[in-house]
């Protein structure tokens, strides 16, 4: 633990790594407003999976932008908080670009094995295809938010420990 460096300097050094986690509160938020805007729509498919996805995509990326935003505004207090948040965001910005990455290449999968089952089923082949690459990449949210929750909350405990990470 370094002592030499002030619990506030280390709590907002902390804090930028927690910025990651906004995904929690804003999650019921925008499950809240999708529902709550599927209400008197529920006939139209293709309007459910569209905000399916786009909430999806906005809870599982909105870490990023906040990370980013907690380092700028805190950045000038000292090197520690400099230092722990530039690494913190840059951690969030890689990890955000490998799960984009994974994203992508397993859609492009998942695309022709649906399109061979799509011939199966009554509905459009296209809505098929479509609802299941909405759920893929649902599902594949939340095994990134589920892998990301304990690595954010283990960097933020290390660098309170004013230890920090990559020292």
């Amino acid at each position: 633990m370094n002592t030499n460096l002030d619990r506030s300097i280390r709590l907002r050094a902390a804090l930028c790594h927690l910025a990651g986690l906004i995904w929690i509160p804003l999650t019921p938020l925008v499950i809240f407003r999708t529902f709550g805007a599927l209400a008197s729509l529920t006939q139209n498919q293709w309007y459910f999976q569209i905000l399916l996805l786009v909430s999806t995509l906005i809870i599982t990326f909105s870490g990023l932008p906040a990370t980013y935003l907690v380092w700028y505004s805190q950045r000038r207090y000292h090197p520690f908080i400099y230092t722990q948040g530039k690494r913190a965001w840059q951690w969030q910005r890689t990890f955000s670009i490998l799960f984009l990455g994974l994203l992508s290449l397993t859609t492009v999968l998942v695309i022709p094995a649906c399109a061979e089952t799509a011939h199966n089923y009554t509905s459009p082949k296209e809505q098929y295809i479509f609802s299941w690459v909405v759920y893929w990449i649902l599902m594949e949210s939340i095994g990134y938010l589920l892998l990301l929750f304990p690595l954010i909350v283990f960097l933020a405990i290390q660098t309170y420990r004013g230890q920090g990470y990559q020292e």
